[in-house]
């Protein structure tokens, strides 16, 4: 149900405020081309369209018609801006604070030390 509403408002924002309105005018094209079709029979849809849309717009009879085809003119009446703004969070810079940590220094006669054979690692080989 939530994603046929989002899809609902977001095709509607999309025939608003992009070129995808002029498909609404698809009904206007159909029209516009049996009106032709009755006039000429011989009139294919591709010439149709070539003739409307690709020998540029000269002022015939129908001029008027032939610019409420879709895709023909813009119009700049459907164009919606939207801005978003916001606010940019302002930060105080503070001097960072410093710690002073103490570090302890063992030796080997330690308690913790518990094996006096792990310091004969660190010894080069020897030839036996």
């Amino acid at each position: 149900m939530i994603k046929g509403i989002a899809i609902f408002f977001l095709s509607i924002y999309l025939m608003a405020t992009t070129p995808l309105g002029q498909i609404c005018k698809l009904n206007l094209l159909i029209e516009h081309y049996q009106k032709h079709n009755k006039e000429n029979k011989e009139l294919s849809f591709i010439g149709f369209l070539k003739l409307h849309y690709f020998n540029g717009d000269p002022k015939d009879d129908d001029y008027d018609e032939d610019m409420k085809l879709p895709f023909k003119s813009i119009d700049f009446n459907n164009n919606v801006s939207t801005y978003i703004a916001f606010e940019v969070p302002s930060y105080k810079i503070e001097k960072p604070i410093y710690t002073v940590l103490t570090v302890q220094k063992y030796s080997k006669s330690d308690s913790w030390h518990s094996n006096i054979y792990l310091d004969a690692i660190w010894h080069p080989p020897r030839v036996a």
